[in-house]
């Protein structure tokens, strides 16, 4: 288990393979990091890690290493919690698909693992009616791709390529600076939309009885 542990880890933060980081913001934080693999893949870092013995086998064997992996990450970094979830592989025309899953809050954002073990900088900040995100600095996800997509409104934020209401950035080795800011109301409260409405409906009122008033004046 622990092999197809740092080979994850190591396709997310080391190599620059294909990796994939998404965090959905709603009432929670909905986040699904992916990477992808081949049985080459998984025979070069087993040789590098583990010695020819184990990376040599067949390719029978190592496959089955893979698929009976039910290998865990820790969700959090250094903030003493053990919140770990398992690493889901699938095998697709040889090619594995690892993808670990976590619902994080606000609150414990801040403390991801991904993130905060990707960069150097990842700061979150809010005042009473936003979350503000800073991620900043050298990264030793290099190829992976940032993904954020939202049920709130997106206030601010410095992506150079949106698509269908994900906001994305392609991380760097070094020389990072993304940030983003989320607003804590989401886009479908009925409050907001009444609000607009009482809002209308008064500016409708003033032009009316504005308008009543200068043409009394005229007469």
């Amino acid at each position: 288990m622990k092999r197809l542990l740092m080979l994850f880890v190591c396709l997310i933060l080391l190599t620059g393979c294909e990796a994939n980081i998404k965090y959905k913001f709603g009432e929670n934080i909905e986040s699904n990091v992916s990477a992808s693999f081949n049985i080459n893949d998984y025979k070069t870092f087993a040789n590098n890690n583990y010695g020819n013995d184990f990376g040599n086998q067949e390719d029978s064997v190592l496959r089955q290493s893979i698929e009976r992996s039910r290998s865990t990450i820790n969700a959090f970094i250094n903030n003493g919690s053990t919140f770990y979830n398992p690493i889901s592989y699938s095998n697709a025309n040889g090619i594995y698909n690892g993808s670990y899953k976590y619902t994080y809050t606000y609150s414990n954002f801040k403390d991801n693992y991904f993130l905060n073990a990707c960069f150097d900088n990842f700061l979150v900040q809010e005042d009473s009616g936003a979350y503000y995100f800073k991620i900043s600095g050298n990264s030793t996800c290099a190829g992976a791709k940032l993904t954020i997509s939202t049920d709130n409104r997106m206030i601010n934020n410095n992506s150079t390529n949106v698509k269908n209401d994900e906001y994305s950035w392609n991380i760097k080795e070094s020389n990072n600076d993304i940030y983003f800011a989320i607003s804590k109301i989401p886009m479908s409260d009925s409050s907001i939309n009444t609000l607009y409405i009482l809002y209308f409906v008064l500016g409708l009122i003033i032009a009316i009885v504005a308008y009543l008033l200068n043409k009394r004046r005229r007469r």
